[in-house]
C-alpha cells in the first residue's frame, strides 16, 4: 500500500534486484537495511558487502559508513588504517561527518601518520559547513598555535560560530577568553 506503513521485508528483493544490477543508491540502502540491528534481516557481513560495492562506487555516505565499520569490526575485520583510508575518500567528497573523523584520525596518528597540520586543515573544511565540534576542534587549535598560527580573533571567531549552534563547550571557552556571546 502506497503511503501505509513501511515494508522493509517487502522492499529487500527490489532494492537486492536493483542493487545486483549495479544501482549504487540500491547498493547503500540495502547496505544499511541489513546494518540495522534491530531489524529481523540484520546481517553485518552483507551490510559490509553491499556497503564496499556502493564505496567502491564513489557513494560518499558508503564510504563514511564503511570507515565506520572498519575502525569497529562490525561485519568486517577492524582496520582502523582502512577506515582512516575510507573517512578520507569521504572526506574528499564534502562528508562533513568524514571531514571531522579524518581530522580527529590524522591529530592522534590513528591508522595513518600523525599530521596536526593536516588535521587543522581537516577540521576547517567541516567546520565550514557548520559542525559545530569541529568550529571547536579548529578554535581549539588557532587558540593553543600547535598545529596552526595562533590566531586569538580566529578561534574566536569559530567559538561564536559552535555557541550559536548551542555547543556548550565553546560558550565556555568565549566565556574563558573574554568574548561575549552577542546576537547579530
Amino acid at each position: 500500500r502506497f503511503g501505509g506503513a513501511a515494508n522493509v521485508e517487502a522492499a529487500v528483493p527490489w532494492f537486492s534486484r536493483a542493487a545486483g544490477a549495479g544501482h549504487v543508491e540500491a547498493q547503500y540502502t540495502l547496505a544499511l537495511l541489513y546494518l540495522d540491528q534491530n531489524s529481523a534481516m540484520s546481517d553485518a557481513k552483507a551490510a559490509a558487502a553491499w556497503m564496499t560495492k556502493a564505496a567502491q562506487a564513489d557513494h560518499a555516505g558508503a564510504q563514511f559508513h564503511l570507515a565506520v565499520m572498519y575502525c569497529t569490526g562490525a561485519g568486517v575485520a577492524k582496520d582502523v588504517a582502512q577506515g582512516a583510508s575510507w573517512y578520507e575518500a569521504a572526506a574528499r567528497q564534502g562528508h562533513k561527518v568524514a571531514q571531522f573523523n579524518f581530522a580527529v584520525m590524522l591529530g592522534k596518528g590513528q591508522g595513518c601518520e600523525a599530521d596536526p597540520q593536516k588535521a587543522a586543515e581537516w577540521f576547517e573544511k567541516a567546520a565550514e559547513q557548520d559542525m559545530a565540534v569541529a568550529q571547536v576542534a579548529l578554535g581549539d587549535a588557532l587558540m593553543s598555535g600547535s598545529c596552526v598560527a595562533q590566531d586569538r580573533d580566529a578561534a574566536a571567531h569559530w567559538y561564536l560560530q559552535a555557541a550559536r549552534q548551542n555547543h556548550e563547550g565553546a560558550s565556555r571557552r568565549l566565556a574563558a577568553i573574554g568574548v561575549a556571546l552577542v546576537d547579530d
